[in-house]
Parts: structure tokens; sequence; C-alpha cells
């Protein structure tokens, strides 16, 4: 199941599916979703599969994500992950907390293997907390059983950088490493 719950980032990556072509902004739903329509998605699909990943913008922007993760433990969700750019990630604090909430998988992504190939990617200087998102939750994998997975996507920013980016990441103790391919769409299309 896949939650969106976001529809802003503290992010502007150039190839985002979720910002608008025209103006570079989010168009795509509520900037928060309100927390009973996701409740209620949760409720709606309980039994019916086994896993759930809250994605969209950034979900560790949502202040209620991890009651999310909580109520998803509670229905019997086995899988229950966040799709994030790392970089809220880089307070263990928070990081703890939604792991101590029920999340048990994470997709960071991380599109270089430093901060002036990732930063070109993501339109910010985020790579410091990204890559401390990362250490923070592979500090955690143990203790949380995490499954840490990684997504790069592959642009004419960071093409020159994939396999070193992989590496880096493997390095860090990512468990898989995934490398996308730019949709042309939303901002993207540009």
């Amino acid at each position: 199941l896949q939650a969106q719950v976001m529809f802003t980032c503290n992010n502007h990556c150039w190839f985002c599916l979720d910002r608008n072509e025209i103006d570079g902004e989010f168009h795509g739903g509520a900037a928060v979703v309100a927390a009973a329509k996701i409740e209620q998605l949760l409720r709606d699909h309980q039994g019916q599969v086994d896993a759930v990943m809250f994605t969209h913008g950034e979900p560790t922007l949502h202040p209620q994500l991890a009651r999310f993760l909580a109520l998803s433990r509670q229905l019997g969700y086995a899988g229950r992950g966040v799709v994030s750019n790392g970089r809220r990630l880089a307070s263990m604090e928070r990081a703890r907390a939604l792991c101590e909430a029920g999340a048990n998988r994470f997709v960071v992504s991380i599109h270089g293997p430093d901060a002036a190939t990732h930063d070109a990617s993501v339109g910010k200087q985020a790579f410091a907390e990204a890559s401390a998102g990362l250490a923070n939750l592979v500090a955690l994998k143990r203790q949380f059983d995490l499954e840490l997975t990684t997504s790069t996507v592959a642009s004419k920013l960071n093409l020159s950088r994939l396999a070193d980016t992989v590496r880096f990441v493997l390095a860090c103790g990512a468990d898989t490493a995934i490398v996308n391919v730019v949709r042309p769409t939303g901002h993207a299309r540009k």
C-alpha cells in the first residue's frame, strides 16, 4: 500500500514527479494530508496487503507520521516503511522515534557520493543531512531489524558518479541500492 502523506518537501529536486512542470510547485494534493484520511486508508486495506510505504513529498515532515506507523503496526501490516530524502533523519532522536513507532523499512534518496553531486540534483545543500540520516538508520538497523534501501535517480547531473554512489551507499551500510531513471513527468518533463 502506498500512503501519500505530503505534497510538500524540504528539497527541490529537478526530477520530482510531484512538482508541476510549469511552476515547479506541488499541485498533486494537500500540503499535509489529513490524518483521518490516512488512517481510513490504512483501515480500508487492513488484511488485504501486508506492507505500507509512506510516500510523496517528504513524509518525515508530516506531524503525525509516527502515529501512522504505530497504527500500521497495530493493524497488522508486517512491512511499515518510509520513503525519505533523509534530511530530518539526521536527528537520531527523530530516526529512533519513527523506528520505535513501528517503521521497519526505509528508502533514503541519495543522488551522489558527495555534496557537489547530490546537492546539484536536489537543489539544496542537503548531502550532509541526508548522509547523516542514512548513518543514523544504519546505526539503528540491528536494534529495529530495519530493511534499508537507497534510491538514486540517474541523470546528467550524476551519471558519471553512479558507480561511486552505489559503492558509497553500500559501504555506508545500506542493504540495497536502487538506481532509477528519470520519468519525464511533472517538473522533470522540462
